[in-house]
C-alpha cells in the first residue's frame, strides 16, 4: 500500500511540473491498453478482410481471423473507396512527384483530387500516403484517438476545469461509440479536432494576437481539409456556436467592447476557405457536374426512434451494427450519471461555470431532440443547407463532446465534495435510467425476437461471440440450436448487468466523498466500462491488403490500352472491387464514390442498362446483371469480363433473371443467389423446392453447362430433391436431365456438373424449363443451380478467377466519319439505343459544327483512317492520327471540365459525345492530339491558397505591430 502511495506521489508531482507531457503520456498509455493487441498483437483495426477487394472475400490468400462483427458501423466504404485509393494516391505522390488529379482507373475516368472525399492535403491522411500498409492505417487510426482524447483535455482546462475531470471529459470524447463505430471514416478525421478549434476560438477571444488568430486560421482549414462537407458543417457551426457564446456571456464587458471582434470571426473562416481553396474550387466544380447521395433528397429530416434511447447506456442492444434499429451512440451509465449529477446540482457552481453547462447541455438536449425526431426542432432539417445534413450521424460527435465537458464538470462535484442530497439525486437518475430501460426493451422487444426467432445469423453469432469468450464449449453448441429461446435471458443481462454498473458506480462515488477511495476512482470507473465495450470485439489479423493475385499479373502482362468489368450476384463479392483495380493500374469501368459524374452515371443507367438500384446509391459495383455481349461494353473499351472460377455466362444469368418465369412455388423460392457445398462456391439461382421455372432461350451454341445441387445450408438435414430439365420446342417437350440428390449418397455432397447437348435445336428458339421437387418434407431443400459456362474460346484464364476476352472490344481511341447533332438527353439515349445506330461508324454531339464538317450525309463510304496512342498518363494522352478524310478522333473517357485538346499544339475545341465521351475534329492529314487534364478550377484555387499563404506568412512577419493594432 505504501509502494503504491509512493507511486501515485510520484505521479502527481510530476503531472504538477508537467502538466500536457502527463497528460500526453496518460492518453498514449490509455491507446495503449486499449489496443493492446492492434500494437503488440499483429491485430489490425482495418476491414479489408470484409470482403469485394482483390478477391471476393477480401485479400488474397489471407486464412487469419474472421471476426464474428466488425466493431464499425460501415466496413465497406474503408475497404471499397479510402484504403484503395489512398494507395493511389500514395503511388502517384511517391512515384510522380505531384498532387493527383486525374485518376483514369476509375469509370472512365474521374477527377480524384475534386473527389474531396480522400483529404489528399490534409496532413494525417499522408501517413498511409507515404507508408502504404495496414500498419500505417492502423498508426492513423491511432493518433486520431489519441488527439481525441487530448485536445479535449487541452480545451477542457482551458476553461478552467480541474485537471481530473479533464481527463476525463478527454476519455469520454475518445471512447465513445460514435467513435468506436465511425473511427475508420474519414468524417473522424474532422470531427476528432472539434475540440482544437473550440480552444483556438477560446484562445482568441482570451486574447487577441497574431499568433492566435494564425493558431484559428489553421484549426478552421484543418477542419476543412479532410473533405467530407457533411462534418465540417456541423463542426464549423458548434465552433461559431461557442465563439458567439462565449464572446457574449463567457469574456464579458471587456471583449463586448471590441467590435472588431467579430470581423476577427469573419476574417478568420475567409483565411481558412481560401486557404484551402486548391481543394474546395476543384470540389465544387465536380458538385455542380454530379450525383451524390443527397441529389433529389431533402434528409435533414431525418431522425431515429426515440425508443432506442437506452443505447446510450447499453452497447449492442439494438445491434446497429447489422442494422436491427438505428440509434444513437454508446456513452455509458457513468457517464450519464455525471452529467444529470452536473444538472441537478447546477446551483453549485459558480456564475461562469453555470453558462459554461447551460451551453453544452442546452445544445446536447436540443440537437439529441432533433436527432430523435421531436417536432419542436426537428422543422429546421427543412432549411436550406440543413435539409442536407445527415443529423443523427454528423451531428453526434458536438453532442457527445457537449455530454462529455457537462460530465466532467460533474465529477469535479465529487472531488470538491461540493453535492448536496447525493442519494436523492442518484435516485432520480436511477429510477430515470431504468424506466428508459424498460421504455426502450418493451418498445423494440417483438423487433429483437423476431430477429433471433428467424434464426438471424448475425444473432447467432453475437450471442456465440460473447459466450464463447469465456471458453464455455457447451452454451455455444446450446446457443447454435435454441438461440431464439434467449432472447427474454438475454435482455434480462443487459439490464441487470446495467443495474449492476449503476449501483458499482454510486457505492465508489458514495465512498470516495468519505475518503474510502481516491476521487481517481472515479475516473478509473469510466475508463473500466468503456475498457468493458471495446474488449469483446475481435480485430483481424494484420495483412498485406493488395497482395497481388496471378490474374492480376495477367491483366497486366497486356501491354494494351483497355477496361475491364467484373460481374457477381452478391455485392459484397464482386470480383475486383471497384475502386480497388487503381492499385495496380487497371483500368475499371465501374466506380464507388460520394459523388459520381453526372453524365457517366445517366448513360450507365439510360444506354449499358445499370439498375436503377444502383445508381440511386451512387455506385456502380456490377450487380445489374448486365449481359457481356451487350455492344455498349465494346464502345467502354471493356477488353476483359471477370467472374467467379467456372462461372461466366452472365447472357444466360441475365435471361434467366430478367426473363424466367416462376411457374408455380413461392416467389421466394426462386431468386438470384449464391451457396457453398464442400467449399466450393456456386453463383446463380436458389429453385427451392417445390419450384418450377421456365426462360426463353435462342440456341447459338452446342451445348448449355452448368452445376446444381443442396448447398451445405440444408443437405445434412434435407430428404433429397428430385430436379429435372426440360426443353419445350414449339407443341413438343423433351427431358434432358433427370436427377434425385440424394444426401445420403457422398456423390451429391459436391455440384454436379450438367451438361446439356442443345445441337437438335440449334438457331431455335426454345424454352427451357426447371423443375425441382420435394421428397417428404422439404424444410432444407435448398436447392442452388448455377456457374454456367461460357463457350471455351472466349475464356482466357480459369483458376483463381475466370476471365473472358472481349473479342469486339472498340480501342479506347478511333476515327468516326459521321456525326449526329443531338441536344436532348432522352433523344441520345433513344438513337444510342437504336439497331439501327452504329456505334463503330457513328456519334453524337450536342454542340453545332461549323459548315464544313461531317454530317452523315456527306461522309465517305470508305475510309482507312489510324488513331494511335503513342502515351496515356494519368493528365495527358497523346495520340498520332492519320486522316484519309476529314473526321472526328473519339476518345472514350470522360467528357469533363478541365480537359484542354490540342492538334499540332494549336487548340481546339472538345465535343461531348455519345453524351459522356470526348471527341474532336480533324481535317484530312497526318495530325498529333494531345488530351491535358489542367483544370482552371485547381489553378485558380492554387493561386488563391498560395495569395492566402503569403497573407498568413506577412501576419507572421509583421506580428508586433499587428499585435499593437489588435490592442
Amino acid at each position: 500500500m505504501i509502494i503504491f502511495r509512493k507511486i501515485y506521489g510520484r505521479i502527481v508531482n510530476f503531472s504538477e511540473k508537467r502538466e500536457f507531457l502527463a497528460a500526453s503520456l496518460f492518453f498514449f498509455l490509455l491507446v495503449i491498453v486499449f489496443f493492446f493487441p492492434v500494437i503488440f498483437g499483429g491485430k489490425t483495426l482495418t476491414t479489408s478482410i470484409f470482403g469485394g477487394g482483390v478477391m471476393p472475400e477480401g485479400p488474397y490468400k489471407y486464412d487469419g481471423t474472421h471476426p464474428v462483427m466488425f466493431p464499425v458501423r460501415d466496413p465497406g466504404a474503408f475497404n471499397w473507396q479510402d484504403e484503395p485509393l489512398s494507395e493511389y494516391v500514395g503511388n502517384i505522390i511517391k512515384n510522380e512527384h505531384h498532387l493527383p488529379l486525374w485518376n483514369p482507373n476509375m469509370g472512365i475516368g474521374y477527377p480524384i483530387l475534386a473527389g474531396f472525399h480522400l483529404g489528399v492535403i490534409f496532413p494525417l491522411n499522408w501517413v498511409p500516403f507515404i507508408f502504404s500498409s495496414e500498419l500505417a492505417w492502423d498508426i492513423a487510426f491511432l493518433i486520431k484517438f489519441f488527439l481525441a482524447g487530448f485536445l479535449t483535455y487541452l480545451f477542457a482546462r482551458k476553461i478552467h476545469l480541474e485537471k481530473k475531470p479533464s481527463l476525463l471529459a478527454g476519455v469520454v470524447f475518445m471512447f465513445s461509440g460514435y467513435a468506436m463505430t465511425f473511427f475508420n471514416m474519414p468524417h473522424f478525421n474532422i470531427e476528432v479536432l472539434i475540440p482544437l478549434l473550440l480552444l483556438a476560438y477560446e484562445l482568441l477571444l482570451e486574447k487577441q494576437t497574431a499568433l492566435r488568430l494564425l493558431f484559428c486560421v489553421l484549426a478552421t482549414a484543418l477542419i476543412i481539409l479532410p473533405g467530407m462537407p457533411e462534418a465540417t458543417a456541423f463542426a464549423l457551426m458548434f465552433g461559431g456556436l461557442w465563439f458567439i457564446f462565449s464572446l457574449f456571456f463567457i469574456h464579458g464587458k471587456e471583449i463586448f467592447r471590441k467590435g472588431r471582434v467579430l470581423l476577427l470571426f469573419f476574417a478568420i473562416n475567409v483565411l481558412a476557405f481560401t486557404l484551402t481553396a486548391i481543394q474546395i474550387l476543384p470540389f465544387l466544380e465536380l458538385l455542380k457536374n454530379s450525383l451524390n447521395s443527397h441529389s433529389d433528397q431533402l434528409i435533414g429530416s431525418s431522425s431515429i426512434p426515440f425508443g432506442t434511447i437506452a443505447s446510450v447506456f447499453y452497447p449492442y442492444l439494438f445491434n446497429p451494427l447489422y442494422g436491427w434499429v438505428a440509434c444513437f451512440y454508446y456513452l455509458g451509465i457513468a457517464t450519464v450519471i455525471l452529467f444529470f449529477l452536473a444538472l441537478f446540482s447546477i446551483r453549485g457552481y459558480e456564475k461562469k461555470e453555470k453558462k459554461i453547462i447551460v451551453f453544452f447541455s442546452l445544445f446536447a438536449f436540443l440537437m439529441l431532440a432533433k436527432v430523435f425526431g421531436f417536432t419542436f426542432i426537428n422543422w429546421i432539417g427543412s432549411l436550406p443547407v440543413l435539409n442536407s445534413l445527415i443529423f443523427p450521424k454528423y451531428a453526434a460527435p458536438a453532442i457527445i463532446f457537449s455530454i462529455a465537458m457537462v460530465s466532467a464538470f460533474g465529477y469535479s462535484l465529487l472531488i470538491q465534495k461540493r453535492i448536496s442530497f447525493f442519494n436523492t439525486k442518484m435516485l432520480l437518475i436511477f429510477t430515470s435510467t431504468a424506466l428508459l430501460t424498460l421504455f426502450s426493451s418493451h418498445r423494440y422487444m417483438s423487433t429483437i425476437i423476431t430477429r433471433i426467432s428467424e434464426s438471424d445469423p448475425f444473432a447467432k453469432s453475437l450471442f456465440k461471440h460473447f459466450i464463447g469468450l469465456f471458453n464455455f464449449d457447451l452454451p455455444v453448441k446450446f446457443i447454435e440450436t435454441v438461440s431464439s429461446s434467449l432472447t427474454l435471458p438475454y435482455l434480462a443481462f443487459v439490464i441487470f448487468s446495467g443495474i449492476f454498473i449503476f449501483l458499482a458506480f454510486w457505492i465508489t462515488a458514495l465512498n470516495t466523498n468519505r475518503k474510502t477511495f481516491p476521487v481517481i476512482a472515479i475516473l478509473l470507473f469510466v475508463i473500466a466500462e468503456f475498457y468493458v465495450y471495446i474488449l469483446p470485439l475481435e480485430r483481424a489479423d494484420r495483412y498485406d491488403t493488395f497482395k497481388k493475385p496471378p490474374y492480376i499479373g495477367y491483366l497486366q502482362r497486356d501491354n494494351t490500352l483497355f477496361r475491364i468489368y467484373g460481374q457477381m450476384p452478391s455485392e459484397q463479392n464482386a470480383m475486383l472491387f471497384p475502386n480497388t483495380s487503381s492499385v495496380f493500374g487497371i483500368q475499371d469501368i465501374r466506380i464507388l464514390m460520394a459523388l459520381v459524374d453526372r453524365r457517366y452515371f445517366m448513360f450507365l443507367k439510360n444506354v449499358l442498362g445499370v439498375k436503377d438500384a444502383e445508381i440511386s446509391t451512387i455506385r456502380f459495383t456490377g450487380n445489374s446483371q448486365i449481359p457481356f455481349d451487350n455492344k455498349f461494353f465494346d464502345l467502354l473499351n471493356v477488353k476483359y469480363f471477370l467472374s467467379p472460377p467456372g462461372t461466366s455466362d452472365y447472357t444466360i444469368v441475365n435471361q434467366i433473371a430478367n426473363e424466367g418465369k416462376l411457374v408455380f412455388g413461392n416467389a421466394e423460392f426462386f431468386k438470384p443467389g449464391s451457396a457453398e457445398l464442400n467449399k466450393k462456391q456456386l453463383q446463380g439461382f436458389i429453385l427451392h423446392a417445390p419450384s418450377k421455372i421456365e426462360f426463353p432461350l435462342k440456341i447459338d451454341r452446342n451445348n448449355l453447362s452448368f452445376k446444381y445441387g443442396i448447398a451445405d445450408t440444408g443437405i445434412k438435414n434435407s430428404d433429397g430433391v428430385q430436379f429435372s430439365v426440360n426443353i419445350i420446342s414449339g407443341d413438343a417437350t423433351k427431358q434432358l436431365l433427370s436427377d434425385f440428390i440424394n444426401p445420403q449418397d457422398k456423390k451429391y455432397h459436391k455440384w454436379q456438373k450438367a451438361d446439356l447437348d442443345l445441337t437438335p435445336y440449334a438457331g431455335k428458339d426454345i424454352i427451357i424449363s426447371l423443375q425441382a421437387n420435394p421428397g417428404i418434407n422439404n424444410a432444407f431443400d435448398q436447392f442452388f443451380f448455377g456457374n454456367f459456362q461460357a463457350s471455351k474460346e472466349n475464356v482466357v484464364y480459369d483458376k483463381e478467377m475466370t476471365i473472358i476476352e472481349n473479342k469486339d472490344v472498340l480501342p479506347r481511341a478511333f476515327v468516326v466519319r459521321r456525326a449526329e447533332k443531338l441536344f436532348n438527353p432522352d433523344e441520345i439515349f433513344s438513337r444510342l439505343k437504336s439497331p439501327a445506330f452504329d456505334i463503330r461508324n457513328q456519334i453524337i454531339i450536342e454542340k453545332d459544327l461549323p459548315e464544313n464538317q461531317l454530317t452523315g450525309n456527306n461522309a465517305p463510304e470508305t475510309d482507312n483512317s489510324t488513331a494511335i496512342i503513342t502515351s496515356y498518363k494519368d493528365q495527358e494522352i497523346i495520340i498520332e492520327t492519320k486522316m484519309e478524310n476529314d473526321g472526328f478522333l473519339v476518345l472514350t473517357d470522360q467528357y469533363y471540365p478541365g480537359w484542354e485538346a490540342s492538334i499540332d499544339g494549336k487548340e481546339v475545341e472538345i465535343y461531348p459525345t455519345d453524351y459522356t465521351f470526348r471527341s474532336v475534329y480533324l481535317k484530312k492529314g497526318s495530325h498529333s492530339v494531345r488530351f491535358v487534364y489542367d483544370p482552371a478550377s485547381y489553378k485558380i484555387g492554387k493561386i488563391i491558397s498560395i495569395l492566402t499563404l503569403l497573407v498568413l506568412f506577412g501576419i507572421l512577419w509583421f506580428e508586433k505591430r499587428i499585435n499593437i493594432a489588435l490592442k
